[in-house]
């Protein structure tokens, strides 16, 4: 499904779309250096990810972080790993993860987790990265409920 996902989002970007890289990336702005991805690792740690006993919104956030700093494809890998833990948060009817407003800050609490695992990213992306299903739209003070569907968890 990770790689499916990473299809539609990089649909003609680049020729590997889809796929899992090959060779070896780093990301601008730190000094993290990829290692070679073997397969099967990747579903084993995914599925461990999967299993564990802690809140959804963990796992989902646990989930988007492995894959963003696996860089499991060459393009893509941040718009993918949102979508991915966001199927996993929706079909269990839960809250979504979306981008955030600050984004300079997100940017270098990303640099922070890649170089060093520092993971106050994580506090960040609960705080400032949830949306919940029911909220309230300030300026209208409208209530805006998103109802959960039996045909999303298909």
């Amino acid at each position: 499904m990770l790689c499916q996902i990473n299809k539609i989002i990089c649909y003609g970007l680049n020729k590997e779309y889809g796929r899992i890289r090959t060779v070896p990336v780093t990301i601008n702005g730190t000094k993290w250096k990829s290692e070679i991805l073997v397969e099967s690792s990747l579903k084993e740690q995914i599925e461990k990810i999967l299993s564990l006993n802690i809140p959804t919104l963990d796992k989902a956030i646990g989930l988007f972080l492995y894959i963003i700093k696996k860089q499991i494809f060459l393009d893509g890998n941040k718009r993918t790993a949102f979508l991915f833990a966001n199927m996993l948060l929706i079909r269990e009817g839960k809250e979504i993860l979306v981008q955030p407003k600050d984004s300079m800050k997100y940017v270098n609490l990303l640099k922070k987790f890649y170089t060093n695992n520092d993971c106050e990213i994580i506090d960040f992306l609960k705080t400032e990265c949830v949306f919940n299903f029911t909220h309230f739209d300030k300026e209208n003070t409208t209530s805006v409920s998103l109802l959960k569907h039996d045909n999303l968890s298909r």
